[in-house]
């Protein structure tokens, strides 16, 4: 599921608090650029907490565009936390009102209509929530203790998570080849893998959770 630029779960943002509540993930803003005489175009932001990603619709013309930046929190407060404004050469520029927000570090629901079939194996070059769900046991007392992961293989970096429970950030470089998938968090029967990568990668090389015995004697 791409990241959409609208819908109804977008929500009028404060840039200027900090929206994330001092919790690690992503949440994606979005604005209407107005007409602007001039040159050039700069965009300007006071503050982006920790790290930002600008977006600009590929249309051509006199506006208006759609400007999307996606921020990425890793600790404490987050979010665009001053004002944006658009630079043009002439004047002192104009302040980019009527942000909207959408989402925070989680999916959104399982239920959404934004959901839909993967189409190929193509990154589409921004960020992308992808999901699926498999069947397993979590192990017993005793007995045989398998070590499930799930592999790594073609994405580039973002989070997972398993049935609703973050599994942590995995790098685009790494010497493990998997998430390791906690027992505790596992049903029996159907269990739900998100996956939000920040390039979009396809997870289709993700064939399978790869089975591996417990440490120890």
């Amino acid at each position: 599921m791409l990241l959409p630029a609208a819908g109804g779960d977008w929500q009028d943002a404060d840039t200027t608090a900090d929206v994330f509540q001092g919790r690690v993930g992503y949440t994606r803003f979005r604005a209407t650029l107005p007409d602007m005489r001039g040159p050039r175009r700069l965009l300007v932001f006071a503050s982006t907490d920790d790290e930002g990603t600008v977006y600009l619709n590929g249309r051509r013309g006199g506006g208006p565009h759609v400007l999307a930046v996606l921020v990425r929190n890793t600790a404490g407060a987050g979010g665009l936390l001053g004002k944006v404004t658009l630079e043009g050469g002439l004047g002192s520029g104009i302040e980019i009102r009527g942000w909207r927000m959408q989402g925070g570090e989680t999916p959104p629901p399982v239920a959404s209509p934004a959901w839909r079939s993967l189409p190929g194996n193509d990154a589409p070059g921004v960020p992308a929530f992808y999901r699926a769900e498999f069947t397993a046991t979590p192990p017993g007392a005793v007995g045989p203790h398998p070590i499930l992961r799930a592999s790594l293989a073609g994405l580039s970096r973002g989070f997972m998570r398993l049935n609703g429970h973050n599994l942590g950030r995995y790098p685009e470089k790494s010497p493990t080849d998997g998430v390791y998938l906690q027992e505790c968090w596992l049903n029996p029967g159907k269990n739900t893998l998100t996956v939000f990568d920040e390039d979009g990668n396809s997870p289709s090389q993700v064939k399978s959770l790869s089975r591996r015995p417990a440490a120890g004697a």
